[in-house]
């Protein structure tokens, strides 16, 4: 991974305490330094995932509205599938194809099979890329255009999806979690047999974003109100909740311990520190660090309202989000996507470290490599 991204940019490394601000209160495990903006030669929709390229020597494939666009190691956009501003339905080569909106990505096989939650159509597709070839779209699981629901065990072609929202895919275990509206299924890719594991269309409304602790027992999701984790060993699967409230929006962020934390509208969520610190985007234009070994809930790069809606770029004293819908680490940078309904897509990026390293590494300039 890190030579992947070392491709991609050239980063001027050094070792500094003082560039990463501590934002928690008694025993800080993450400081943040400061969030830039990332240069592309295009323009982007609303950008809903970022993952590195796994086929492509370097770069990265962004989930970009109503398509699959690719960021070469230049920072140049191309489209892999999809039409950039039109919204349809439509499988074959991909630059005929269409898509609703494209909610998420998981890359297999290596990179050679992009799997796309497509929200909008109630299916997931998949964007097949072979060497010399041009990459083919074809339906994955369920009937697009199809609304319906999974109760009994089913294979792909019968599923009745209702508006698929994040891909989590388990290598170890060949199996895949589908987080939709409400619901959490499991396609178990050996049976090739798709299951209900969850359903919950009263109180787990919101949901956004899945992840597995370290042990890929633990399934953490954020929602409506807070985030709350599911034992996926258990028989009977349970919703805990982890911070916040069950199911409630707040106008009024609040920061503090963990039950005590208000939340807005919850999107994109990461592992800072695998199974003890979350960064979660809210898309009322903030960044929340949700540190579950120190039981406390912070903000960072929080929008003031009061001015004309745009990022700000900077350090933790100046810097702001506008409307952030996805984060990923990727070598020890945070990744940030945003709407495009107040300005053009784009991509932010956010340096951290770990308090308990015996060294701290910040990212001081960021070059593209032409």
């Amino acid at each position: 991974m890190a030579m992947l991204c070392k491709a991609i940019f050239i980063y001027f490394v050094f070792i500094n305490f003082t560039l990463c601000q501590i934002t928690q209160s008694r025993k800080p495990l993450v400081s943040f330094g400061e969030l830039q903006e990332l240069k592309l030669d295009d323009k982007l929709g609303g950008v809903e995932d970022i993952e590195v390229d796994q086929l492509g020597n370097g770069g990265f494939l962004v989930g970009n509205q109503h398509s699959v666009a690719r960021i070469s190691p230049s920072l140049k956009v191309d489209i892999l599938a999809g039409q950039e501003s039109e919204t349809s339905f439509g499988d074959g080569p991909g630059h005929f194809a269409y898509f609703g909106i494209v909610r998420d990505l998981v890359q297999i096989n290596n990179g050679s099979d992009i799997i796309i939650a497509d929200l909008t159509n109630n299916c997931i597709r998949k964007v097949e890329r072979r060497s010399g070839l041009h990459p083919q779209v074809s339906t994955f699981v369920g009937e697009c255009r199809t609304r319906g629901h999974v109760s009994d065990p089913v294979s792909p072609s019968d599923a009745k999806l209702t508006r698929p929202l994040k891909l989590l895919h388990i290598p170890e275990e060949n199996i895949f979690y589908y987080l939709l509206d409400g619901v959490i299924l499991k396609h178990n890719l050996t049976s090739n047999l798709i299951s209900l594991m969850y359903k919950d269309l009263d109180f787990f409304i919101g949901a956004y974003t899945i992840l597995m602790d370290s042990q890929n027992r633990y399934m953490y999701v954020n929602h409506a109100g807070g985030v709350s984790k599911f034992d996926t060993r258990s028989a009977n699967w349970t919703k805990v909740l982890v911070a916040g409230l069950p199911h409630s929006n707040w106008r009024q962020l609040v920061d503090g311990t963990l039950p005590r934390a208000r939340f807005g509208q919850l999107t994109g969520m990461v592992w800072l520190i695998q199974d003890q610190v979350l960064l979660v985007c809210d898309y009322r234009s903030a960044l929340r660090v949700v540190n579950l070994e120190d039981n406390e809930v912070s903000t960072i790069c929080k929008c003031q309202h009061g001015r004309s809606r745009k990022f700000i770029t900077g350090g933790l004293d100046k810097c702001q989000v506008d409307s952030p819908l996805t984060a990923k680490v990727i070598d020890g940078l945070i990744y940030i996507g945003e709407s495009s309904i107040h300005t053009d897509g784009h991509i932010l990026t956010l340096t951290y470290c770990e308090f308990n390293t015996q060294y701290t590494r910040v990212v001081k300039k960021v070059t593209p490599v032409v």
